[in-house]
Formats: C-alpha cells, sequence, structure tokens
C-alpha cells in the first residue's frame, strides 16, 4: 500500500535527499509539489526545512500538490505542469539508466542480501527478486545485468585453478581407488574420495619432485660434459 505523506514529511525526505526509494515515491505521485520543494530547499536551505516541520499533519502531500497544480492551470500555465512532468520522466529514466550502469559494474556475491537489494532498487529489477533471500537476490542481479564482475572473475580463476591443481574432483571412490591400484599405491578398500585423493596428489608430488631431480642431475651431467672438452 502507497505510503500517505504529509507536507512536512515530503520536504523533510526530498530536503536530505538520501532515501531514494521515498524521493522517486514522492517524485512520481507528486510531480509538481516535489519540483517546488526541490527549488526552494535549495534556495532557502535549512530554513525552509524548519519552517515547514511545523506543518500540521492532516496537511498531506496530495493536498498541497493538487493545490499547486490547480492553481497553475487556472493562471493558463499549463505548459509548466507539462515541462515538470516531462523533466521528471527524463530524470527518472536518466537515473535509472546510470544506476543500472553503475549497479553492473560494483555488484559482485560477496555483497550482503541488503546491498544486493538496494543494487537492484537503484536499477529497478527488484521485481526479478523471487524473495529477498540471498541466492534469489544474486540470480535477480545475474538476470539484470548479465555480467560477472571483477570479484566474479576471480572467484572462476581460483575454481579454474583449483581443478586444474587437483584433477580427481568430481570423481568416485570406486574410480580413485582403481586409481591408486593401477599405479601401485598402497590403498585400503572403501574408504572415502578424499583419502584417495590426499594418496594420489602425493604419488603426483613425489613423481613432480623425482623428475625435477632427474632433470637436475642430467643438467649437472651436461655441465661436467662441457668442462671436459675445455
Amino acid at each position: 500500500m502507497a505510503k500517505n505523506y504529509t507536507f512536512k514529511e515530503a520536504v523533510a525526505i526530498i530536503a536530505a535527499g538520501k532515501d531514494l526509494e521515498a524521493i522517486a515515491d514522492i517524485g512520481r505521485r507528486y510531480p509538481i509539489l516535489a519540483h517546488k520543494i526541490a527549488v526552494v530547499a535549495t534556495k532557502a536551505g535549512e530554513e525552509f526545512v524548519d519552517l515547514m516541520g511545523y506543518m500540521p499533519d492532516y496537511l498531506s502531500a496530495n493536498k498541497v500538490n493538487t493545490v499547486i497544480k490547480a492553481s497553475i492551470t487556472e493562471s493558463g500555465s499549463d505548459k509548466d505542469v507539462e515541462d515538470v512532468e516531462d523533466t521528471k520522466v527524463e530524470n527518472a529514466t536518466e537515473d535509472k539508466s546510470e544506476d543500472a550502469t553503475d549497479a553492473t559494474v560494483q555488484w559482485d556475491e560477496s555483497m550482503s542480501a541488503k546491498q544486493l537489494w538496494d543494487i537492484l532498487g537503484k536499477a529497478g529489477k527488484r521485481k526479478l527478486a523471487k524473495s529477498t533471500k540471498k541466492a534469489d537476490l544474486i540470480e535477480a542481479c545475474k538476470q539484470a545485468f548479465g555480467v560477472a564482475t571483477e570479484a566474479e572473475t576471480e572467484d572462476t580463476e581460483t575454481e579454474d585453478n583449483e581443478t586444474e591443481a587437483n584433477p580427481y574432483e568430481g570423481k568416485s571412490a570406486m574410480e580413485l581407488f582403481k586409481e591408486c591400484k593401477a599405479r601401485k599405491i598402497k590403498a585400503a578398500p572403501k574408504k572415502s574420495a578424499k583419502y584417495y585423493i590426499d594418496l594420489l596428489v602425493k604419488d603426483d608430488a613425489a613423481k613432480a619432485e623425482a623428475a625435477k631431480a632427474e632433470a637436475t642431475e642430467v643438467e649437472s651431467n651436461d655441465d661436467d660434459d662441457d668442462d671436459w672438452d675445455i
């Protein structure tokens, strides 16, 4: 249900400029009033905001917006109303585009659910989220922006490196046990996959070390041969 802002609430929110969702809501529902408040608050500053804080609660933003709009229409300045409406639409489109671009650059899966929710809100994409759970918000961000951030790229590269470093991930314990037997590695049957992976990784490391030592020895022998020639 839409919030029924009082006049003083609308002034305080627009003057503060922090609650972007509320500002967008007020600008959409009461464009004339929002425009006037923004102009006067910029010129008059805190004194204006303080004065408007004394306005009674029954004086709603809707009432003030209606009176201002009617006054402009009666004075024959319909164009002013249209200009404010057009400006509101253009600014909203530009802001949404900029927010969407920023969100595309900045979001990543390490953010909290609140941060992801805020980013989707700025981009006007919250309807893509099935719920406010982090997993659903991440999926919504992927649908909305369609690109991986640097953080995601780094995670992907890390996963690839881990996969390259450990080629046994994803294999069953039985497959790993057979691999151990084929290499004549002493291994107990009916153990976990991790048990066999550790044995195979150790064997790989030992073979790599042996190969390195052999290469070093060959290189040393070649140097000895060169010395003999000299």
